[in-house]
């Protein structure tokens, strides 16, 4: 038991701190997640890490509430009439942003309320985003409170945008807010499609594909046989920019790509969306006016967490639902503008993909999920594959795209039906197995560092965030010890998530950061690659034929099936890592032994080597 104790998040104030620590002189301080740890450690305080006092039963609760809140709050019967435009209830298209969210409340709820337990403090000094939660059991427990926290909305996932990008040798990240981003956006999608004749075509009697938020430099064989169809190939981008550097611009104009931009279709429903966002408004209004049935839903034993999230809840889901009406409303007209066959997207969890495949399944228009990446199929996932296109939920799509057996055979024990999984192989990859640059050893590393899931309570912790942390710190040791040149490749993870330039530059700020590039140029210039957790880029070096390191810091990695089948060599302790990179920089036979393994695991999760493109333009053409 300690008389005075501090709880904190990321947002405290660390000279207000300090005059509270004066003041009460024993104050033993807990922060709630690895970036309050960060200020704390780099301020020389001492502190404990308040979600180790979470147990195995914690965590598990923490999943489970998120998941039930975030898919089930807005089917309230009190709540859903508020929710409804064209069929569709607003409060199912944010479900992805919004587990993120709750999951991170809940751990520092369940956090704080496991140190009051175990401490029994008299007096708390607190500067959290549960500040009102906090002082309620204060107020019940007759603790005395010390709130250094200013009222404040906390921030969202996707409140924010990292732009990131490569000036000559020096990394930059630049951080916009949405709304700015999508300004920008706009102004350059308009000037690249002036000036270089993007401007789009109407159609309207002749069939097209239309494709959702594909990155034109990755598809570039993909588009170039679709291009040979007999139909219009449209490209919807509403996150990141079609066309943004001279390659994209020659892959779109040579693939005679059509670029779609929603806001085009503006000056038809202006005022239609104006009266509908008014419509909208006044419902929400009402419905947040509706405390006690939100005070029921957001609860922690017998606590309420609501009046601590009231105001970012209630900003985001006007936020959020304003953006879909005008999006949708405005999507009616791109479907009549064009004969669309089919749709492809890759990320149909997004709010963006949610809207436009809710409205094709209203016009029956067929819709295909393209696998985008190397998929966790290991049984701690399953539960959270709403939220992530997996394999262990049902989709929104009408058929998935898969890139190899593997995957159709995780997809068939997780109860989809054979007809709906076509194996197409990766179309993104066929310039991987087509890539012949000559290059010889010259000792250079490729890390490319992808952070801690962050996508349940075990994968959110502190512990994770230090031993991600821990490891980047000594492969760039043992890289320097050995004297091989290190290239980090960080994974495009906003800054709040894992902020890889701010932790490179307090390692060695000459180790080199590549944020824009060909990674098939990179991977093939290195002896050896190195990644966390399995990530596709251990796939593509694979593909390159690299011996590929995997540093497993959560336990479900271990038992992913690339990791099974020892296809890379998977580390799991810090210790080992300099023993790894030794040997598989020079002892043949295990290079030789897991390359071997690699190109078994390589036939068995990858189909269509190099003609994936072909497969799947064939399988869209049938629509």
């Amino acid at each position: 038991m300690n008389n005075t104790i501090s709880i904190l998040d990321e947002n405290f104030d660390i000279i207000k701190l300090k005059e509270e620590t004066i003041r009460h002189k024993t104050v033993q301080t807990f922060a709630l997640n690895y970036f309050a740890h960060r200020t704390l450690e780099k301020n020389g305080l001492e502190h404990e890490l308040g979600d180790q006092y979470l147990t195995k039963e914690d965590k598990t609760f923490i999943d489970d509430k998120s998941i039930d809140i975030t898919t089930n709050w807005y089917n309230q019967d009190s709540l859903k009439p508020f929710l409804m435009y064209q069929g569709v209830n607003l409060g199912s298209l944010i479900e992805l942003e919004l587990f993120h969210y709750i999951l991170s409340v809940y751990i520092k709820a369940i956090s704080i309320f496991r140190i009051i337990e175990k401490e029994n403090p008299k007096t708390i000094i607190t500067s959290t985003n549960v500040d009102e939660f906090v002082k309620t059991i204060c107020n019940t427990k007759n603790i005395k409170i010390i709130s250094l926290q200013k009222p404040k909305t906390d921030s969202m996932y996707f409140d924010t945008i990292n732009v990131k990008y490569n000036i000559g040798p020096i990394p930059i990240s630049i951080k916009l807010s949405k709304n700015n981003y999508l300004k920008i956006k706009n102004i350059f999608d308009n000037i690249t499609k002036s000036f270089f004749g993007l401007n789009s075509i109407n159609l309207k009697h002749q069939k097209s594909v239309l494709l959702l938020d594909f990155n034109p430099v990755s598809y570039k064989t993909l588009l170039k046989e679709l291009s040979k169809l007999d139909k219009n190939i449209l490209l919807l981008n509403q996150r990141r920019p079609a066309i943004w550097n001279l390659k994209s611009i020659q892959i779109v104009k040579s693939t005679k790509c059509i670029i779609l931009n929603l806001n085009d279709f503006e000056k038809y429903e202006r005022n239609r969306i104006k009266m509908e966002t008014i419509k909208l408004g006044e419902n929400l209004t009402k419905m947040f006016e509706l405390d006690d049935v939100f005070e029921s839903i957001f609860t922690v034993q017998s606590y309420s967490l609501w009046n601590s999230i009231k105001n970012t809840f209630t900003k985001t889901c006007i936020s959020r639902f304003t953006e879909s009406l005008r999006r949708m409303t405005l999507l009616e007209h791109l479907f009549e503008g064009f004969d669309i066959s089919v749709i492809l997207e890759w990320a149909e969890t997004a709010q963006e993909e949610k809207e436009i495949l809710n409205l094709s399944k209203r016009k029956e228009i067929p819709s295909v999920l393209l696998q985008h990446g190397m998929l966790a199929n290991s049984p701690p996932w399953d539960k959270f594959s709403r939220f992530l296109a997996h394999f262990s939920s049902p989709f929104m799509s009408d058929k998935q795209a898969v890139w190899g057996e593997l995957t159709k055979s995780f997809a068939l024990n997780h109860n989809h039906q054979e007809k709906d999984i076509l194996i197409s192989g990766s179309p993104r990859h066929d310039e991987f197995f087509h890539f012949s640059k000559a290059t010889k050893d010259n000792g250079r590393i490729l890390f490319t560092t992808t952070g801690a899931s962050g996508v349940f309570a075990e994968g959110s912790t502190s512990d994770v965030h230090i031993k991600f942390e821990n490891f980047v710190r000594e492969v760039c040791r043992v890289s320097k010890k050995l004297g091989r040149q290190l290239i980090i490749k960080p994974h495009p993870q906003p800054d709040s998530i894992n902020n890889m330039l701010e932790l490179i530059k307090e390692i060695d700020d000459k180790i080199p950061i590549v944020l824009e590039t060909d990674l098939k140029d990179l991977i093939s210039s290195c002896e050896l690659l190195i990644t966390f957790n399995n990530s596709t880029t251990a796939l593509e070096s694979i593909i390159l034929n690299k011996p590929t390191i995997s540093l497993q810091i959560e336990k479900w990695a271990e038992e992913s099936q690339i990791a099974k089948m020892n296809a890379v060599l998977s580390i799991t302790k810090e210790q080992d890592i300099e023993d790894g990179i030794k040997k598989m920089l020079s002892n043949a036979e295990l290079k030789n032994e897991i390359n071997l393994n690699s190109k078994k695991f390589l036939e068995q999760y990858l189909s269509n080597h190099g003609c994936a493109s072909q497969v799947l333009t064939k399988i869209l053409d049938t629509f």
